[in-house]
């Protein structure tokens, strides 16, 4: 299927929709929503579903959500792409969505930042979730990119093998809020500074009971880098382990303080 503007699979506005035990696959949209389009006032439950090969010229390679509510339950969402813009999976623009039940945002592409998901001002609570091999193509969060006052709940769930061309091949964390609680961050990689995870801006991000192991920095801060005076990263009862940054900051590195 093919949308000259939004919603190539599917576009929900001003209404509740759910898309159960579905493959939503190899659609194109011009603009937003490659495969799947929740918006404005719109409120849409996906379960026990397949989003793949979809892709968007601008933003949502897989699906944009601008909707009152979006609820994501055991759920594969693989291999969208953005041609030009932001999160190769998801894009998630000031409002509310849940991901859950051991779903997963895997192999998926954007051009800027938030390979697999990019958070605009909203809030993503992700439980039991795997987010592996996303790939920002020329700018950060490979696997997640958090901005402007977004906040990311990253609970019991494994964010490995993402890669960002710039920074933050794990998670790129821009003025907003991250709490991580019993998961693990592995094997991410940044072309620039935190492979697993860079902060800044004013961000701020909790860790607790988690690991950060593996993940390279091609300059700065293997497993995390707090990047100004005005952000911080507090970790406690978690292992950061066998991380590599080819300048600075094998483990971590602080710009001001942590």
């Amino acid at each position: 299927n093919i949308a000259g503007h939004d919603g190539g699979g599917v576009y929900n506005v001003l209404g509740s929709m759910e898309i159960t035990s579905t493959q939503i696959f190899k659609n194109t949209a011009s603009l937003d929503g490659g495969g799947v389009q929740n918006g404005i006032y719109g409120i849409m439950e996906i379960s026990n579903s397949l989003i793949t090969d979809n892709e968007a010229s601008n933003d949502g390679g897989g699906i944009l959500n601008e909707g009152d509510s979006l609820s994501i339950v055991n759920t594969v969402i693989d291999s969208n792409n953005v041609i030009g813009g932001y999160g190769g999976g998801l894009y998630n623009e000031e409002q509310a969505v849940t991901i859950s039940n051991d779903s997963s945002i895997s192999y998926n592409s954007s051009e800027r930042s938030g390979g697999g998901i990019h958070n605009e001002e909203g809030t993503i609570e992700i439980d039991a979730v795997e987010i592996i091999e996303n790939e920002s193509r020329k700018e950060g969060g490979g696997g997640i990119y958090n901005t402007n006052d977004g906040y990311i709940f990253l609970l019991n769930s494994i964010l490995s093998g993402n890669l960002a061309r710039e920074n933050g091949g794990g998670i790129e964390n821009y003025g907003g809020g991250i709490v991580i609680d019993n998961s693990m961050i592995a094997g991410n990689e940044s072309g620039n500074d935190g492979g697993g995870i860079r902060n800044l801006y004013g961000g701020g991000v909790e860790i607790t009971d988690s690991t950060l192991t593996k993940n390279i920095a091609i300059d700065d801060g293997g497993a995390f880098h707090n990047d100004d005076d005005t952000s911080s990263i507090t970790i406690d009862n978690s292992n950061v382990t066998y991380n590599h940054a080819e300048q600075n900051g094998g483990g971590g590195y602080n710009g001001f303080h942590a």
